[in-house]
C-alpha cells in the first residue's frame, strides 16, 4: 500500500484490505505458516486491529513465534473484555440509528410494526445501544434466551 492506494478512505468504513476470517489459522499448520512467515521477513512485532477472534490468533502466533503482538480492539460487537468502547461500536451504532430513524417514519405513518436486526454475533452491546437510544418496546440479546 501506498499514499495514492490509501487516499480518500478517511471517510469509509469497515476494512479496505477485504480482509475475512481465516479458519487456517485456527489450526496448529495455519499458526506454525504465519510463524514462520514473520520469522522470514523479520518482523519483530505484530499489530493487530480486531476482536476476540483476531486476538486469540494473536496469542496464538506470539506462543509459536515468541514475536510480541500488541492489540487493537476494532470490532462493532464492542465484546473485547476490558474496552469501554471498540473502535467501530460508536460508527456502527450511529449507522445502526439512522437507519431506523427512517424506517420510524414508515412505520409511524403506516402504522406497522417493524422488527429491527442488528449484527453484534453472541454479544447483544450493539442492540441494546440501538435500541437504548431509539426507545425499542423490545429489545432481545444473544446473552437472555427468548422463545418467540
Amino acid at each position: 500500500m501506498d499514499a495514492r492506494s490509501v487516499s480518500g478512505i478517511i471517510n469509509r468504513g469497515g476494512t479496505i484490505l477485504k480482509t475475512a476470517r481465516c479458519e487456517r489459522i485456527k489450526t496448529d499448520e495455519g499458526i506454525g505458516k504465519a510463524a514462520d512467515i514473520l520469522k522470514a521477513n523479520k518482523i519483530d512485532d505484530l499489530i493487530v486491529i480486531g476482536g476476540d477472534g483476531s486476538f486469540r490468533g494473536a496469542s496464538e502466533i506470539y506462543k509459536a513465534s515468541g514475536i510480541p503482538a500488541i492489540g487493537v480492539p476494532a470490532t462493532i460487537d464492542n465484546d473485547v473484555a476490558g474496552t469501554e468502547t471498540t473502535i467501530g461500536f460508536d460508527t456502527a451504532v450511529n449507522t445502526a440509528l439512522f437507519a431506523i430513524d427512517r424506517i420510524r417514519d414508515t412505520a409511524t405513518f403506516h402504522e406497522r410494526v417493524f422488527v429491527v436486526e442488528v449484527m453484534g454475533r453472541k454479544r447483544g452491546f450493539l442492540a441494546l445501544a440501538v435500541g437504548f437510544a431509539e426507545g425499542a418496546e423490545f429489545i432481545l440479546i444473544p446473552e437472555i434466551r427468548f422463545d418467540i
